[in-house]
């Protein structure tokens, strides 16, 4: 999958960047947050939060940052491509990562890694 050159809102501790082709069907979007005093039993909450908000459910990912977990949504009919949008959180020291694309899960996971170094 090609990305176009992202769009991008920043802040103070905040970063949005939305990667999309309506051309391709193309779709990823970042945000890269200052989360300091998130633990991972509170990346876990929020995790189980959103998962059984979308009925579906969050995983662990091991060897991500300080704790990860990711979450596939049911919605690959409605998508353009016709692939799920898969999820995954991150938390690393005191910054929380937010990956979500109309991508394999696989494929989140990698950019995630890059974005973790």
């Amino acid at each position: 999958m090609t990305y176009p050159a992202p769009t991008k809102q920043a802040s103070s501790g905040y970063l949005l960047c939305t990667y999309a082709d309506p051309t391709s069907g193309a779709n990823l979007v970042m945000v890269i947050t200052s989360a300091p005093g998130t633990t991972p039993s509170v990346l876990q909450a929020v995790a189980q939060s959103q998962a059984t908000a979308q009925h579906v459910t969050a995983s662990s990912v091991s060897g991500l940052g300080d704790a990860a977990y990711s979450m596939t949504l049911d919605d690959a009919a409605t998508n353009s491509l016709h692939v799920a949008t898969s999820i995954v959180l991150a938390v690393k020291g005191s910054v929380s990562y937010d990956v979500t694309a109309e991508a394999s899960l696989t494929q989140v996971e990698a950019v995630v890694r890059l974005l973790l170094g």
